[in-house]
């Protein structure tokens, strides 16, 4: 049974703390100490039309070459590296970090390859009139806890160590982060790591998602806001961390009260492994995170999979 929007949520007790003022804003300019800090469209963040063409690729954790890879694959680049996807909108379902092997012998891990690659993608893209989409997972956040421990050896040496791997998360990473999302919406297809529960979708709408991760990576949130935040995307109902939508049975009554909410048809997500891309409630939930890292056994080429949606939302292709 889900509760109303009035009630607390009965997992995790996540309260709803959002000004009228802060809600009514058309655009808002986050200021840290003087300076701007970020200039978007608060009311809208997250929020998208649907392009002719959209590529969904799931979680990479640290495996540059299997995303280098697939990225060809899907004619997302050439072999110069440079953005070949034209107007498409490229997405990535979170979990780009983090390659400590689960299964078998692989050493290569890469976090800063992987997250150097999307920021250069992401600038490409919007020159050729595309754009590149990046949602967080539950891994970027344990990072910017200083929870490494599913972290690989190549990506903690790469950083100089634990402490170096501190420092990035604490700089660079969350310069990175201000310009990813939690939740997206794109057309009636709403994307996010691990799937909006009703518990979440019934308080929360995906800008409002948005704002709270913006100001998390602006050092904006007060102490109280934090737990909240984290509550949100971690706890039990997190939009990060639930497995409600990777494993089956799936309660598509469930799905169909966050999709009714959202104002969404379908949801896409990633955050649990599946042997292949596939969809369940009749097509309106869609999943994945294939595995494609060689952190979960050596092979990659064998798991290797995105999902193209096409002709403005119409058509879906499995790869």
């Amino acid at each position: 049974m889900v509760e109303s929007k009035k009630s607390n949520m009965r997992k995790g007790k996540v309260e709803k703390k959002m000004g009228n003022k802060r809600d009514n804003m058309k655009r808002k300019n986050v200021v840290k100490n003087g300076k701007n800090v970020k200039n978007v469209n608060m009311k809208e963040i997250g929020i998208f039309g649907m392009p002719e063409k959209l590529c969904v690729i799931g979680d990479i954790h640290a495996d540059y070459e299997a995303f280098v890879f697939t990225l060809k694959k899907a004619g997302m680049i050439n072999n110069k590296m440079e953005w070949a996807g034209r107007k498409t909108y490229l997405v990535l379902i979170g979990d780009l970090v983090d390659g400590k092997t689960r299964m078998g012998s692989w050493k290569g891990d890469s976090d800063m390859k992987v997250v150097n690659l999307v920021e250069k993608l992401m600038v490409m893209a919007n020159k050729k009139g595309g754009k590149v989409i990046v949602l967080l997972g539950n891994h970027e956040f344990m990072n910017m806890r200083g929870n490494f421990s599913y972290s690989g050896d190549g990506g903690i040496k790469e950083m100089g160590g634990e402490s170096g791997r501190k420092k990035y998360f604490g700089t660079k990473f969350k310069k990175f982060g201000k310009g990813c999302y939690v939740a997206v919406k794109i057309g009636d297809w709403i994307f996010c790591h691990a799937g909006i529960p009703p518990e979440i979708s019934l308080l929360y709408t995906i800008p409002e998602l948005n704002r709270l991760s913006i100001r998390y990576f602006s050092n904006l949130l007060k102490p109280n806001e934090e737990k909240q935040f984290f509550e949100i995307i971690s706890g039990d109902n997190g939009i990060l961390t639930t497995r409600e939508f990777g494993l089956d049975p799936v309660n598509c009554n469930r799905l169909n009260i966050s999709l009714t909410q959202l104002k969404g048809k379908y949801m896409v997500v990633g955050h649990t492994v599946q042997t292949m891309i596939n969809s369940v409630c009749n097509t309106k939930l869609w999943r994945v995170d294939v595995g494609i890292s060689r952190a979960f056994g050596d092979n990659f080429k064998r798991r290797v999979g995105f999902l193209v949606i096409y002709e403005y939302g119409k058509k879906i292709k499995v790869y």
